[in-house]
């Protein structure tokens, strides 16, 4: 019977393994996968399959969050002096009406954006194929467990980090990781121990899409021990404190430091000419409330909140208002080629062919789409960018990809791989055979 094996270590280059070293460790078996007893057991100790959300009381929380500014409880502190020490409650509600006005403002951005990034959890599949008990089954995402042996194709979500131990011709993107937008290849053979996160074509990362062809993989790593987990876990972890915020709290430390030294000097002084005792302490009080500037949380928040305005015009999602003021102070963004820019997708913004006519640009798209592995899904075509690109530039200009296949059937194929640079698919068309090609020009033009 497996046994549940220590808890998998997350920074382990599982990739530099070999694949049957891997499956041993995790006390997996690559044909049969894991019985359903392992599964259950491992799945309590493991925990789901699932990124970790806030614990309870967040909106509580979250508004509690827009009052740690030692400029808003000075704020707070002249409120309550100005009520109950100075007899002013005007004055005092005033104060505190900005302060809590300040507080909602920051709060509902928050709620927006927090709604907002809610979206990023749908890069995790709902459900995942694996071989449990020497049998295909269909179980929920959450529910994979580490030495699970899951099984992909060309349109999935891969459900969880995993060491490949098959592959037939698998390509996989992994721009939403990466940044990377071309499809990346994969094999089972091992890579360096030192390759990037880009370069390791012996794993599946959680929430990458496979393009082409299939695999299977032993799981490495569910829900936080995921790569995709280490980056939730980044953006969830508290960040450092933006230059505007280093500066509001420096000029709150003075401000409590003038105030105070205010209503020192002035009480000081007024004991040394006689005056009542009672009535220098009112004084003292009253200068050191009047050195608060009240207005200054709600000039702050509404400035910035006007930024976040235009931003959010251009499509950027802030999660926290002082963050504006950071990306404004940002001189220079450093990337490279793709970085994290890259959305993976792919468009056909011009047709060049050597007569130019509406004719050959028909035939040209037409044998894109022929010569083109894309699947037609409820959501749309999903596949290689590329070619989700030329099926949707087919579409545009009236041919039917459906009917198109069904016309001239698919006879014989070979994939596109690294040293043919090139995909080739023979189709009966009008009682004869043709090879429709497509790939890297330098190839396909010698040809």
């Amino acid at each position: 019977m497996q046994q549940v094996p220590d808890t998998p270590e997350p920074d382990r280059a599982w990739h530099a393994e070999q694949w049957h070293d891997v499956v041993a460790q995790l006390g997996s078996d690559h044909s049969s996968g894991l019985t359903s007893a392992e599964a259950t057991a491992r799945l309590a100790r493991y925990g789901p399959n699932e990124l970790q959300e806030e614990s309870s009381w967040p909106r509580l929380r979250r508004f509690g969050r827009q009052f740690a500014d030692l400029l808003i409880w000075l704020l707070l502190v002249a409120a309550a002096v100005s009520g109950f020490v100075l007899d002013a409650w005007v004055d005092a509600l005033a104060i505190a009406g900005i302060v809590v006005l300040n507080a909602m403002l920051g709060y509902v951005q928050e709620a927006r954006a927090d709604s907002a990034l809610e979206h990023l959890k749908s890069v995790q599949s709902p459900n995942a194929r694996l071989v449990r008990d020497g049998r295909y089954v269909e179980v929920p995402a959450r529910e994979v467990v580490p030495g699970d042996v899951m099984v992909v194709e060309a349109g999935d979500l891969v459900p969880a980090d995993g060491r490949l131990v098959e592959d037939v011709r698998l390509e996989v993107a992994e721009a939403s990781l990466t940044g990377e937008s071309m499809p990346v290849e994969k094999t089972s053979e091992p890579v360096p121990e030192q390759a990037s996160l880009a370069d390791r074509g012996s794993m599946l990362f959680s929430g990458t899409t496979v393009v082409r062809g299939r695999g299977r993989a032993v799981v490495t790593g569910t829900g936080e021990s995921t790569e995709v987990g280490s980056i939730a876990a980044m953006v969830t972890d508290s960040p450092p404190p933006t230059p505007l915020q280093v500066e509001l709290d420096r000029i709150g430390r003075r401000l409590a430091l003038v105030a105070i030294a205010a209503g020192v000097f002035v009480f000081g002084s007024g004991l040394l000419q006689s005056y009542p005792v009672e009535t220098m302490v009112l004084t003292a009080v009253a200068m050191a409330v009047a050195a608060i500037p009240e207005g200054l949380p709600a000039v702050v928040t509404v400035t910035l909140a006007g930024g976040l305005r235009r931003m959010a015009d251009r499509g950027a999602i802030v999660r926290r208002l002082p963050a504006v003021e950071a990306l404004g102070a940002v001189d220079v963004i450093c990337t490279d080629k793709t970085g994290t820019l890259t959305r993976g997708i792919l468009s056909v913004v011009r047709i060049s062919t050597a007569a130019s006519s509406p004719g050959e640009e028909m035939r040209l798209l037409e044998s894109a789409a022929l010569c083109n592995d894309a699947r037609d899904t409820d959501e749309g075509y999903v596949g290689d960018p590329v070619e989700v690109a030329l099926m949707e530039a087919a579409v545009v200009v009236g041919i039917d990809p459906r009917r198109l296949r069904a016309d001239h059937p698919r006879v014989d194929e070979a994939g596109f791989d690294a040293r043919r640079k090139r995909m080739s698919t023979l189709h009966h068309s009008d009682g004869r055979l043709v090879l429709h090609v497509k790939g890297a020009p330098e190839v396909v033009l010698a040809r």
